[in-house]
């Protein structure tokens, strides 16, 4: 449960949604604002802190990943190793049973308050992610923290996240495993492969 603070230089948190249909709605608006200026800060001081202990390998931050019939992660983080011949396939490894064990996916889901939410959205993106986290301001996280077993019988990790001092708490975090379903995991990886393409990092 140990604190830790990051920089605040780091690479660029791609966007993978371009468009949000209920962030349209003016009444939703100002709360929608300050829940992405809390996502992106989040997402900036947890790539500083990956980054620092990624020793090999590639890896993309990203927000917003859609995987139809599981929601909308607000924050992935998504590491992988590059193919080391031909068999295996592109870099990402989307093609091979042995590349696709050398990825990790994590997916997060941000509140400001309403943790019941965030814990039953989180626990969809255990479909498609190797690991799937909570992530509340310290208020917030302080109360769903007395739910902690909850958390740990269902297997999604809590975490808070204080903006103006760019810390994080890790109250529980789960060990990455198979995610539960693996035509959700495929369309999760279609999307960030895609995506990576067009940045020409594969």
């Amino acid at each position: 449960m140990n604190p830790v603070s990051f920089a605040t230089n780091t690479p660029a948190i791609v966007r993978l949604l371009r468009s949000h249909p209920r962030r349209n709605l003016p009444r939703l608006l100002a709360g929608k604002r300050g829940e992405s200026n809390f996502v992106l800060a989040f997402g900036r001081a947890y790539t500083n802190q990956a980054l620092t202990r990624l020793r090999q390998g590639h890896s993309m931050p990203a927000r917003e990943l859609r995987v139809e019939g599981f929601g909308i992660a607000d924050f992935v983080w998504i590491s992988w190793h590059s193919a080391v011949n031909a068999e295996e396939g592109s870099g990402f490894g989307m093609h091979s049973r042995k590349s696709r064990q050398k990825q990790t996916l994590l997916a997060f889901e941000l509140k400001l308050r309403d943790w019941h939410k965030a814990l039953a959205q989180a626990y969809r993106y255990r479909y498609f992610a190797d690991a799937a986290f909570v992530v509340l301001p310290p208020a917030t996280a302080q109360i769903a923290r007395k739910f902690l077993a909850t958390f740990k019988l269902l297997d999604v990790g809590l975490w808070s996240f204080d903006k103006a001092s760019g810390v994080i708490r890790k109250f529980y975090t789960p060990r990455p495993k198979r995610p539960l379903s693996g035509s959700a995991r495929e369309r999760a990886m279609a999307v960030l492969a895609g995506r990576l393409k067009a940045r020409g990092s594969l």
